[in-house]
């Protein structure tokens, strides 16, 4: 008798829930699909696990359907307009990234992860030097060096004598990689030497946001998964950002102070 009491109160809490989404929640003048809107994690499973990561496709015939703003979410929109997109992120907008999905995928502090627009612009200062014409112009002999590398393997793979075929697109992913990863990190991945182009770093980093998409479709089962030990948690829940702290203890941090200069 209790188990039906207490079956019969989560069906008239479920649809007490599922009306005022619909109809009385303050974004319900907005357009969307039903189901995003009372089922907002399964609808994101169904998209992006079931049907391995179409979500962005079904938005876009939402948009085709609906127009340039939809509801994608209890508490999302989705715009599709260059316009609002411009206001929302020009110089000096006060418009704030939300704090729940930030969490999930920065650390605090971070330039990804700043909230507040007066701390993201401090830290902004502190990083423009590093983007000047000069400072990038200091880099352009490293960035030949890696493209001659590239060149060169080309060349070795195309040899008359033993011709190999080429992954065009792992070779100039590694390329951009070992780029970036000297100028950001201080430390060369060394993709290009790999004889596929690969990296276990960039390997383990793609299996994570392949599971990415579930810290924001499933955030309760995340929080209790950000509980367990580092360990546990990337076995059983692979959330990126738990793999970005790993790596941030393995990897040697190198500060570049000449490109603050």
């Amino acid at each position: 008798m209790l188990l039906l009491y207490s079956s019969f109160l989560l069906i008239i809490l479920w649809t007490t829930r599922a009306i005022y989404r619909i109809f009385f929640h303050p974004l319900s003048r907005y357009p969307g699909s039903i189901v995003a809107i009372i089922f907002p994690s399964w609808y994101e499973w169904y998209w992006n696990y079931y049907h391995n990561g179409e979500l962005l496709f079904e938005i876009e015939r939402e948009h085709c359907r609906n127009g340039s703003i939809i509801r994608i979410g209890v508490n999302e929109l989705h715009v599709n307009d260059p316009e609002i997109f411009q206001e929302m992120t020009k110089v000096g907008s006060k418009f704030t990234k939300d704090p729940h999905l930030y969490s999930f995928i920065s650390f605090p502090g971070t330039s990804i992860g700043f909230i507040d627009p007066a701390g993201h612009r401090v830290r902004r200062q502190v990083l423009t030097p590093a983007f000047s014409p000069a400072r990038v112009q200091e880099l352009a002999p490293m960035i030949q060096s890696k493209i001659t590398k590239l060149l060169n393997r080309f060349k070795n793979l195309s040899n008359p004598s033993n011709p190999q075929a080429v992954n065009i697109h792992a070779a100039c992913k590694a390329l951009t990689i070992d780029v970036i990863s000297e100028i950001v990190l201080g430390q060369d991945f060394q993709c290009l030497d790999h004889p596929q182009f690969r990296n276990e770093f960039i390997e383990r980093l793609h299996s994570a946001f392949s599971m990415g998409w579930t810290a924001t479709a499933f955030p309760t089962l995340t929080n209790m998964s950000m509980m367990l030990p580092d360990w546990l948690s990337k076995a059983v829940f692979p959330l990126p950002i738990l793999f970005f702290k790993e790596a941030s203890l393995q990897l040697s941090w190198t500060f570049t102070p000449s490109l603050l200069r």
